[in-house]
């Protein structure tokens, strides 16, 4: 029942797009997007609740009141301050204790702040607004007890971490589901998401552009449903499908394959990619080797019965990357091994059913539903994922496409129990990785939230340029972002297709404060020729919310807008 009524509802949302949920109109040419898929899930700070507690009327004991406001909608007030007494802020359990302090007795002045975070569940002490002339000691309190649970057959959990390039802060979870198959007939999309596996493998120390010659033994049986098996390069600015069994060719005997490559610089990662629908869909994998003029240089065949690592830290050799809720099975086995006594072996489990449709003309008032960035060409895209084999858990996906190289939005999930929400980028038949490493000149509009003094504000960065390695970006490990009040930030992203994602993190505490950024890329952002009036358009324009630090140590919750440039090059 619950599935009809989604898609009810998907329809109403696509009929105020002027598109029907089953047809066009006649002559329209629908954007093609159909092909590979790579989709990330993401969210910053999941479970975190933001209370800011503001002095409403002065006093002492008694008499002095407080309003509670929160970023869930927990709010609470107007409530009367009793020394050593528990306040109440909001209905989820947690408190605040006022009491004297060695100043004197407890006495509140108007206007004073104090905020009080909670990060899955753990209740921190209160952070003071600068400007504060309150005379008190003030304390948390309570156990918080509106955690959100995350739905354990949901697509976080059936979606795999990402490759563990660089460590990012705590606040930002991430997963993905990389080259996924869609469909398209007219407007509508379908597909299927059999439950996924990559095995990932660094190889390194090679020259740049140093032919490579990458060798492996396989077998894969097939079950019934949509299963693949996929190999892909990823090197610093490209993707390279290298290997790929799908659908009716997937039922393959053991053989041996050899594929080459050129990669841009001296380290890569080879993604083994399995895609099993059921228990009867099962591939192997062995006598893995790395030749560079014919001499072997690295080989593996799974014999110690572990996925060793034969590098220096921080690198890694291997990563096997697996659903935290699935069906089937990854890891060595000895059943039927390729090769000696173990082989990798992936045994399928589920599939996961996707449906959907590409939104033509979309209008301003439906714009925010999709993610609309302003000043850029965009359509929309609605799709859904659900579980049907379970739980019933449910997912719906909206977001603007910009092209046919990426879409960005947002996602809610749900059922009996749980809900989950976060936003999403999709990277649609991906042979480039956008070179983000660039000057950027970033510039934030935005406005702030129960914040003293502070309401509507435009913000600008010092030019900075990002490092990337392949789909992640980052800023310097030790030069931190500068805003124009020297707040210093540490930023950590992922580009897929022209669509990207970042935080930044506080650089002297990447684990308590973050503010997510979501966009697209325009990769033709320069006014038309001939058109001297016309300003350049942005390289990157998408919105942001989260933490953000003002002048004298202030820091907000905001939203808004950003668009970055990229230098333009100078003229003949």
């Amino acid at each position: 029942m619950r599935r009809i009524i989604k898609s009810a509802l998907l329809c109403l949302v696509s009929s105020l797009l002027i598109l029907s949920c089953t047809s066009v109109e006649e002559n329209d040419k629908v954007i093609d997007v159909s092909g590979f898929w790579d989709l990330t899930v993401f969210r910053a700070d999941p479970n975190q609740s933001n209370y800011l507690i503001e002095v409403i009327v002065g006093g002492g004991s008694g008499e002095a009141q407080i309003q509670v406001y929160n970023n869930l909608g927990d709010d609470s007030g107007p409530s009367v301050v009793t020394a050593d007494a528990p306040i109440a802020l909001g209905s989820c359990g947690v408190n605040v204790v006022f009491s004297d302090s060695v100043g004197g007795p407890l006495n509140l002045h108007l206007g004073d702040r104090w905020n009080i975070k909670v990060i899955d569940g753990t209740i921190y002490s209160p952070e003071s607004d600068p400007d504060n002339r309150s005379v008190a000691k003030i304390e948390e309190a309570g156990v918080y007890t509106c955690l959100k649970q995350v739905c354990d057959d949901g697509l976080y959990q059936s979606a795999v971490p990402l490759a563990y390039d660089v460590k990012v802060g705590s606040g930002l979870v991430e997963y993905e589901i990389p080259m996924l198959k869609v469909n398209q007939s007219d407007a509508n999309l379908n597909g299927s998401v059999p439950e996924e596996t990559v095995l990932s493998l660094w190889l390194v120390g090679h020259k740049e552009k140093q032919p490579v010659e990458l060798c492996y033994r396989k077998r894969l049986n097939a079950g019934q449903g949509d299963n693949y098996f996929r190999v892909r390069l990823v090197d610093i600015h490209r993707y390279q499908l290298l290997d790929n069994n799908a659908g009716d060719n997937f039922n393959t005997p053991e053989q041996n394959v050899c594929v080459r490559f050129e990669p841009e610089g001296t380290e890569v990662r080879i993604d083994f990619i399995f895609g099993l629908a059921n228990f009867n869909s099962i591939a192997w994998l062995d006598q893995i080797r790395e030749r560079i003029k014919g001499a072997t240089v690295f080989s593996y065949d799974f014999e110690t019965g572990s996925l060793d690592n034969d590098l220096p830290a921080p690198q890694q050799r291997w990563q096997l990357r697996e659903p935290a809720y699935r069906h089937g099975t990854a890891g060595i086995s000895n059943i039927r091994p390729l090769h000696g006594n173990l082989s990798f072996r992936v045994v399928g489990g589920r599939s996961l059913p996707l449906t959907g449709s590409v939104l033509e003309q979309a209008q301003t008032d439906i714009a925010s539903i999709l993610g609309q960035v302003p000043g850029m060409n965009i359509k929309g895209v609605l799709f859904e994922i659900y579980e049907n084999t379970r739980g019933e858990y449910f997912s719906s996906l909206s977001g603007a496409l910009q092209e046919t190289d990426g879409i960005i939005g947002t996602f809610t999930g749900e059922k009996d129990g749980c809900r989950e929400q976060g936003q999403f980028i999709v990277g649609i038949n991906q042979g480039k990785i956008y070179p983000v490493d660039r000057l950027w000149t970033m510039t934030l509009v935005g406005t702030a939230e129960n914040c003293k003094g502070i309401r509507n504000f435009r913000e600008t960065f010092t030019p900075f340029r990002p490092v990337q390695k392949a789909e992640r970006f980052y800023s310097d490990a030790n030069k931190p972002l500068l805003d124009r009040y020297l707040n210093p930030y540490q930023m950590n992203g992922r580009v897929i297709g022209t669509a990207l994602y970042f935080v930044l993190d506080d650089y002297d505490d990447l684990d308590y404060r973050n503010a997510l950024f979501a966009g697209l890329i325009n990769t033709n952002p320069n006014p038309e020729d001939g058109d001297t009036n016309a300003p350049p358009e942005p390289n990157i324009a998408g919105t942001f919310n989260g933490w953000l630090g003002f002048k004298n140590d202030l820091k907000c919750q905001t939203s808004g807008t950003f668009q970055v440039f990229f230098p333009q090059p100078k003229s003949e």
